[in-house]
């Protein structure tokens, strides 16, 4: 059998796959590949909607991790960046732009947290995406 994309492999549109039942990392590239919503001054820019904010460079989740008693919690957002990102920094509860990705909050937050993600390229072009609000079990 030839080298190349099996065919009982899953891939990603044909692009990245596995070569054999082993492999267990995706190609270096990857993050090239990964990346796919367009960009307001990417090549298909009139494809692009203000919806899509950044998301061609950097997508994120909030992990939230508890303390024993539920009464404060830590969130921090977890991103994956394309490799041209070279700074990320973190917008919580909007007061103000930080590098740290993790934000502290305990039962006198009674509001929805909110957070905007900032990545900036080496050329120097940010790009920001808006997390959906966090509210807490309290």
């Amino acid at each position: 059998m030839s080298q190349g994309v099996m065919d009982d492999c899953s891939n990603f549109n044909g692009d990245t796959g596995c070569t054999s039942g082993q492999q267990t990392r995706y190609p270096d590239d990857w993050s090239k590949r990964s990346f796919q919503t367009f960009l307001k001054d990417g090549p298909d820019a009139h494809l692009y909607k203000p919806e899509y904010e950044g998301l061609g460079r950097v997508m994120c989740f909030n992990d939230i991790i508890y303390s024993a008693d539920r009464s404060s919690a830590n969130v921090t957002a977890k991103c994956r960046k394309h490799d041209s990102i070279t700074k990320m920094e973190y917008n919580f509860n909007n007061e103000g732009f930080q590098s740290n990705a993790t934000y502290a909050v305990n039962t006198s937050f009674s509001d929805a947290l909110s957070l905007v993600v900032k990545a900036t390229d080496g050329d120097g072009k940010e790009y920001t995406i808006t997390q959906e609000v966090q509210n807490f079990v309290w």
